[in-house]
This record gives C-alpha cells, structure tokens and sequence, in this order.
C-alpha cells in the first residue's frame, strides 16, 4: 500500500467514525433523557435534509440558509412528532416497549412518506466547495470528509464544554443522574438526621 493510498483510507475512516460517533451521541443523548430508544431518529434528520433540497429548488438561496431551513424544519417535525404520537402515549400510561415499538413504526411512516414525495433516487445538495480535493502530501482528499471530521470533533467537544461548563448543561445532566433530585425545589428543601443508619436525607416539605 502506497504512502498516498494509507492518507486517503486513514481520512476516509476517520469521516465515517464521526458520522457513526454523532450518530451513537443522537441515540444515547435521546436515550438518557428519555428512556427510549429512538429508532426514528435518522428519518427525522432525513426530514430536515429532504426539506432544504426541496428549499433549494423553491428559492435560490445560499447553502447555510439551506442548512438553516433543513434543520428548522426537522426540528418542527420532531416537536410534531413527540406531541401527537409519543407524548399522548405516555399521557396513557402504556408500557415503555409499546413506546419503542412506535419510533419503529414511525421510522417506517417516514421512510416511505419521502420515498413517495421525493422518491428514491440519490438527490444533490449545491456544490459547496469550489475544489475538488484537497493535497494532504502525495494524496488527495475529498472535501467533504475533511469538514466531516472537523465539525463532528466540533460538535462533540462544543457538547462536552456545554454539559461541563454551563448551567444549563450541569442541570440537564444532573436531571439525568437523579431525576428525582433534580426535581426539588431549593426553597422547600429539608435536611433530616436518621440516627439508626447515621445518614442524612434530603426531602422536600
């Protein structure tokens, strides 16, 4: 294997561990916060991307309003969804698997919903880059891998810094540690002293 042929596989890989890493990131952030498993999730973000192509030929607009435009839309769509299907099902009470069972049926709704609408055909974003490739010493690297790689690393560690550094992201964790906890009230929080098992508790009045 040749010097150039390694840089190409080695970029290529690194691309594909991001796109799986962001996606094992989507599932476990749905997962902790919820308790489901979401198999809807990529049909979801397919919604998003389907809509800005659609965008593209309604409206010549630049790509990153196109971006914006797909994931506005995505978001609308799963805020739609999780009002009229998962929420009303866990307003009845049903089992948790009944809920899991419906992002299945849901992943299989949207799947052939954007095969009827925008078929199954490969469709093309506008072209973003103005090279083809780009020279990492003898080889040459499509552009899209090297932007995988930098803005999933950026995704990922701009998450890291939120959860770790913000108060927003220090309680969005703390909910997931100790729901029950993270529940109380600091105004009506009280402290008791069991003598028997020599342990404090925390208990809201």
């Amino acid at each position: 294997m040749s010097g150039s042929q390694f840089i190409e596989l080695f970029v290529g890989g690194l691309a594909i561990g991001c796109i799986y890493s962001l996606i094992a990131l989507g599932f476990t952030m749905i997962i902790r916060a919820t308790g489901v498993l979401h198999f809807a999730q990529g049909e979801v973000v397919m919604l998003g991307a389907m809509f800005g192509v659609t965008a593209h030929h309604l409206l010549p607009l630049p790509f990153i309003a196109l971006l914006v435009a797909g994931m506005v839309f995505g978001g609308l769509a799963a805020v739609a969804i999780e009002l009229g299907v998962y929420r009303t099902l866990r307003l009845r009470r049903v089992p948790l698997m009944n809920i899991i069972i419906a992002t299945v049926g849901m992943s299989i709704l949207l799947q052939n919903t954007g095969q009827l609408v925008w078929g199954s055909e490969p469709i093309a974003y506008p072209k973003l880059f103005a090279t083809n490739a780009y020279s990492i010493g003898p080889a040459r690297v499509a552009p899209q891998l090297v932007w995988i790689i930098v803005l999933g690393i950026l995704v990922m560690v701009s998450l890291q810094l939120f959860l770790a550094f913000t108060r927003t992201g220090r309680r969005a964790a703390g909910r997931v540690a100790d729901r029950n906890g993270a529940n109380l009230r600091p105004d009506r929080l009280m402290v008791g002293y069991a003598a028997d098992t020599d342990r404090y508790t925390c208990m809201e009045r």
